[in-house]
């Protein structure tokens, strides 16, 4: 899933082009973001790839900016995951909840994939 965050320089110091947006600590997965240079006083939209997990519940992550040189800030975001319709479609088709959730996981969304997959999983 991509998502598209608006991101600001705080500070007093130049994100040089290259930096990195990494992820230090969350429970689900997101893929490092390399920005383009960003003055102090800057905003920015970053798009993050993220997996998040097929359950109800809060996501969180806590994010850094990695110059190649130095490490710092705490960036922290929180993403609401709502159980998927395609789970709810699965379970409706007498398939249990962590099966669905499952195959869906592997087929990377892929609903009708998904359903293939399910008597093999």
């Amino acid at each position: 899933m991509k998502l598209v965050w608006e991101i600001k320089n705080k500070g007093k110091m130049i994100w040089p082009e290259g930096s990195k947006l990494v992820m230090i600590r969350g429970n689900f997965i997101c893929e490092d973001v390399v920005l383009r240079k960003i003055e102090p006083g800057e905003k920015a939209l970053v798009e993050v790839q993220t997996r998040l997990p097929y359950s109800e519940g809060i996501c969180n992550g806590t994010w850094q900016i990695d110059t190649g040189n130095k490490k710092f800030g705490k960036i922290k975001a929180y993403v609401k995951c709502m159980i998927d319709e395609k789970v709810r479609t699965l379970v409706n088709m007498g398939f249990s909840t962590e099966k669905a959730k499952a195959a869906l996981n592997n087929s990377n969304g892929d609903l009708d994939l998904a359903i293939s997959q399910i008597p093999n999983i």
